[in-house]
């Protein structure tokens, strides 16, 4: 870096979809962009999608095109069929390169570990520091990407930003990152959303929430257990059953789960919305929220939802119990115990006091640990300690 010039920072970002690791880097950037954290940014994404604009809104932003219908990878398969695989790893490579822009980045920040963004790590070859945001545990490190890819990532990574204790004690025991590798910073809401809406009565139907993509780790087929418990359980309970994001009923992808609704007989209690945008709005009218992620590091659905005055319910070993632990709002049932976390659902729409004192506890913690304005000064130092290192 040359006297008098502000460093750059360079964020590698798997895609521009709307998922977690996106959304926490993008609240970051528009923090930024009205509170200087004292190096300018540029971000490389490795696909497009619908955040893309948004990206490029508050910074410069540029797309490698990492998306299998793109030229760039349709070559790639054309020359690996035909016996070139070493060609067509070069030409990936090259094309990565060349639309990646001439630009040297003080400090390289690859926002998770992906495929993605090991392939950009492995291409740019940063000769700065290389800093990584960890949002993954087994799944994305063990699963996801390959050994070369972890071992790069692992080799080639300074320093470690965890969004969760969970996150920082799965580096440690199982990608081998020393502890003093590894910072905790949770991940971003923006501020305390309206307080809930709902007003508990006798006569009225609970909402009662759940979110993310459709897929073994988000869980939804246990999602739907748990509703059929509390229904079996108490059918003097009019509850609604509301789930955000990942396939809709419209979907062809969708039928393991309409085959579910149906043989569980929930037909006239369960909604999916699919994708549904800004979830806030919909948190807010929510009574509760249940998480029955098999793996998660740190939803930001369950920040947000304690940011709405919201309890939440989860399983006992994933980061939204950890949420609900040092904010003192909501509650942890055993792993994958559908019984349990329905009793407790039924404990929690009974009693109108202590849902009040759960949410209004996620409210204030949300306020002084998980606002925006409290999370993007701390990502902003730890990636300061590595500029000019």
């Amino acid at each position: 870096m040359s006297p008098g010039t502000r460093p750059l920072v360079r964020f590698l970002v798997h895609g521009a979809e709307r998922s977690g690791p996106p959304i926490y880097l993008l609240r970051i950037l528009r923090r930024w962009a009205v509170e200087d954290p004292g190096f300018d940014r540029e971000v490389l994404l490795a696909r497009p999608g619908e955040l893309e604009e948004a990206f490029r809104a508050v910074g410069p932003t540029r797309t490698l095109r990492l998306d299998r219908r793109s030229p760039e990878r349709l070559v790639e398969r054309g020359l690996s069929a035909a016996g070139g695989s070493s060609l067509a790893d070069r030409s990936l490579s090259s094309a990565i390169r060349w639309r990646g822009g001439r630009s040297r980045p003080d400090v390289t920040v690859v926002n998770g570990a992906t495929a993605a963004t090991a392939r950009m790590l492995e291409a740019l070859a940063p000769t700065g520091p290389v800093l990584l945001i960890a949002h993954e545990l087994g799944t994305g490190w063990f699963h996801n990407i390959d050994d070369a890819a972890r071992s790069l990532l692992r080799s080639r990574t300074r320093s470690v930003l965890a969004v969760s204790r969970l996150v920082e004690a799965f580096l440690q025991k199982h990608v081998d990152f020393p502890p003093s590798a590894i910072t905790v910073v949770p991940p971003p809401t923006y501020g305390v959303g309206p307080r809930t809406t709902a007003a508990v009565t006798s006569s009225r139907r609970f909402r009662v929430g759940g979110a993310g993509v459709t897929d073994w780790r988000k869980a939804p087929e246990l999602w739907l257990r748990v509703a059929a418990e509390v229904t079996a359980s108490r059918p003097d309970l009019d509850v609604g059953w509301h789930w955000y994001g990942g396939d809709a009923p419209s979907d062809r992808a969708f039928w393991p789960l309409r085959h579910e609704v149906e043989h569980l007989g929930l037909g006239d209690r369960v909604e999916f919305h699919g994708e549904v945008g800004e979830l806030l709005p919909h948190l807010s009218g929510l009574d509760l929220f249940v998480s029955t992620a098999r793996e998660d590091a740190y939803p930001l659905v369950c920040a947000e939802a304690a940011s709405a005055g919201v309890p939440i319910v989860s399983f006992d070993d994933t980061g939204a119990a950890e949420l609900t632990q040092d904010g003192i709002c909501g509650a942890a049932v055993p792993y994958t115990g559908t019984g349990a976390m329905a009793a407790e659902v039924v404990a929690l729409l009974d009693d109108e006091e202590r849902r009040r004192r759960l949410g209004d506890a996620g409210r204030r913690f949300a306020e002084t640990t998980l606002d925006v304005a409290v999370v993007a000064p701390q990502v902003a130092a730890w990636i300061q300690r590595s500029i000019g290192s």
